[in-house]
Protein backbone atom coordinates (compact mmCIF):
# COMPACT_ATOMS: atom_id res chain seq x y z
CA UNK A 1 0.00 0.00 0.00
CA UNK A 2 1.18 3.48 -0.90
CA UNK A 3 0.49 6.71 1.72
CA UNK A 4 -0.89 9.33 -0.02
CA UNK A 5 -1.85 12.95 1.29
CA UNK A 6 -3.53 15.18 -1.21
CA UNK A 7 -1.23 17.89 -0.33
CA UNK A 8 1.81 15.95 -1.73
CA UNK A 9 3.49 17.26 -4.67
CA UNK A 10 3.51 14.81 -7.84
CA UNK A 11 5.17 14.82 -11.28
CA UNK A 12 3.13 13.93 -14.27
CA UNK A 13 4.12 14.03 -18.14
CA UNK A 14 0.85 15.82 -20.17
CA UNK A 15 -0.44 14.34 -23.16
CA UNK A 16 -1.04 16.89 -25.83
CA UNK A 17 -5.00 16.59 -24.48
CA UNK A 18 -4.15 16.96 -21.07
CA UNK A 19 -2.06 20.41 -21.73
CA UNK A 20 -5.24 21.68 -23.50
CA UNK A 21 -7.15 21.24 -20.75
CA UNK A 22 -4.97 22.58 -18.43
CA UNK A 23 -5.03 25.64 -20.33
CA UNK A 24 -8.54 26.03 -20.74
CA UNK A 25 -9.05 26.15 -16.92
CA UNK A 26 -5.77 28.27 -16.54
CA UNK A 27 -3.89 25.74 -14.80
CA UNK A 28 -0.79 24.93 -16.66
CA UNK A 29 2.29 24.53 -15.23
CA UNK A 30 6.17 25.32 -16.39
CA UNK A 31 7.28 21.74 -18.04
CA UNK A 32 10.68 20.69 -17.14
CA UNK A 33 13.43 19.80 -19.76
CA UNK A 34 11.82 16.12 -19.60
CA UNK A 35 8.21 17.26 -20.04
CA UNK A 36 7.17 16.99 -16.48
CA UNK A 37 5.12 19.82 -14.73
CA UNK A 38 4.68 19.75 -10.71
CA UNK A 39 1.28 19.56 -9.36
CA UNK A 40 -0.50 18.83 -5.60
CA UNK A 41 -2.37 15.96 -5.87
CA UNK A 42 -5.69 17.51 -4.91
CA UNK A 43 -4.86 20.29 -7.61
CA UNK A 44 -4.29 17.10 -10.33
CA UNK A 45 -7.10 15.46 -8.88
CA UNK A 46 -9.70 18.68 -9.51
CA UNK A 47 -8.01 19.44 -12.72
CA UNK A 48 -8.18 16.39 -14.32
CA UNK A 49 -10.73 14.08 -12.81
CA UNK A 50 -13.95 14.26 -14.97
CA UNK A 51 -10.80 12.19 -17.10
CA UNK A 52 -10.95 9.33 -14.93
CA UNK A 53 -12.87 6.67 -16.59
CA UNK A 54 -12.23 4.08 -18.12
CA UNK A 55 -11.61 4.30 -21.48
CA UNK A 56 -11.08 8.35 -20.96
CA UNK A 57 -8.39 10.04 -23.16
CA UNK A 58 -5.07 9.98 -21.39
CA UNK A 59 -4.49 13.15 -19.90
CA UNK A 60 -0.95 12.27 -18.60
CA UNK A 61 1.46 9.59 -19.60
CA UNK A 62 2.95 8.53 -16.09
CA UNK A 63 3.90 9.84 -12.59
CA UNK A 64 6.65 10.81 -10.85
CA UNK A 65 5.05 10.22 -7.14
CA UNK A 66 7.06 9.20 -4.21
CA UNK A 67 10.23 6.94 -4.81
CA UNK A 68 9.83 4.64 -7.88
CA UNK A 69 12.28 1.94 -8.91
CA UNK A 70 13.55 1.63 -12.15
CA UNK A 71 15.14 -1.72 -12.86
CA UNK A 72 18.32 -1.76 -14.77
CA UNK A 73 17.61 -1.11 -18.61
CA UNK A 74 20.96 -0.58 -19.89
CA UNK A 75 23.13 -0.24 -16.74
CA UNK A 76 25.87 -1.64 -16.82
CA UNK A 77 27.58 -1.63 -12.73
CA UNK A 78 30.27 -3.74 -11.37
CA UNK A 79 30.55 -3.84 -7.16
CA UNK A 80 34.31 -2.95 -7.76
CA UNK A 81 33.32 0.48 -9.99
CA UNK A 82 34.26 4.04 -8.37
CA UNK A 83 30.93 5.82 -6.93
CA UNK A 84 31.22 8.88 -9.39
CA UNK A 85 31.37 6.31 -12.48
CA UNK A 86 28.41 4.71 -10.95
CA UNK A 87 26.64 8.15 -10.38
CA UNK A 88 27.84 9.41 -13.65
CA UNK A 89 26.02 6.41 -15.55
CA UNK A 90 22.65 6.25 -13.71
CA UNK A 91 22.68 10.24 -14.75
CA UNK A 92 22.50 9.09 -18.92
CA UNK A 93 19.68 6.83 -17.77
CA UNK A 94 15.79 7.96 -17.99
CA UNK A 95 15.50 10.25 -15.66
CA UNK A 96 18.62 9.23 -13.52
CA UNK A 97 19.21 12.49 -12.58
CA UNK A 98 16.75 12.50 -9.91
CA UNK A 99 18.10 9.29 -8.24
CA UNK A 100 18.52 8.57 -4.74
CA UNK A 101 19.76 5.32 -4.25
CA UNK A 102 21.90 3.67 -7.03
CA UNK A 103 22.52 -0.20 -6.66
CA UNK A 104 25.82 -1.93 -7.68
CA UNK A 105 24.38 -5.52 -8.07
CA UNK A 106 21.14 -5.22 -10.39
CA UNK A 107 21.65 -1.58 -11.47
CA UNK A 108 18.23 -0.52 -10.15
CA UNK A 109 18.11 3.03 -9.20
CA UNK A 110 15.72 5.32 -6.90
CA UNK A 111 14.43 8.33 -7.70
CA UNK A 112 12.36 11.40 -6.13
CA UNK A 113 11.64 14.40 -7.63
CA UNK A 114 13.84 16.44 -5.69
CA UNK A 115 16.59 13.55 -6.03
CA UNK A 116 20.09 14.58 -7.01
CA UNK A 117 22.57 11.75 -8.90
CA UNK A 118 25.26 13.95 -7.22
CA UNK A 119 24.35 12.90 -3.80
CA UNK A 120 22.86 9.69 -4.36
CA UNK A 121 23.17 7.06 -2.03
CA UNK A 122 25.10 3.76 -3.29
CA UNK A 123 24.46 0.72 -2.24
CA UNK A 124 26.20 -2.71 -2.85
CA UNK A 125 23.48 -5.07 -2.68
CA UNK A 126 19.68 -3.14 -1.94
CA UNK A 127 16.75 -4.63 -0.43
CA UNK A 128 15.16 -6.15 -3.86
CA UNK A 129 18.45 -8.19 -4.61
CA UNK A 130 18.75 -9.36 -1.25
CA UNK A 131 15.16 -10.57 -1.04
CA UNK A 132 15.36 -12.46 -4.35
CA UNK A 133 18.21 -14.15 -3.66
CA UNK A 134 16.90 -15.23 -0.52
CA UNK A 135 13.83 -16.14 -1.92
CA UNK A 136 12.49 -19.49 -4.22
CA UNK A 137 11.50 -17.14 -7.09
CA UNK A 138 13.28 -17.14 -9.92
CA UNK A 139 12.02 -14.25 -11.82
CA UNK A 140 13.41 -10.84 -11.78
CA UNK A 141 10.05 -7.99 -12.49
Amino acid sequence: MIDLNLNQTVFVKLTKFGRDIALRDDKTRPEDLNGYSKWQLWELMGTFGQWAYLGAPLVMLRSLNKERTMKRINVDLDISMPDHEVRDRTKQMPNGDYATKICKKCGSYWQQPDGDWKTAEIVTICKECFEDRNSNNEHFI
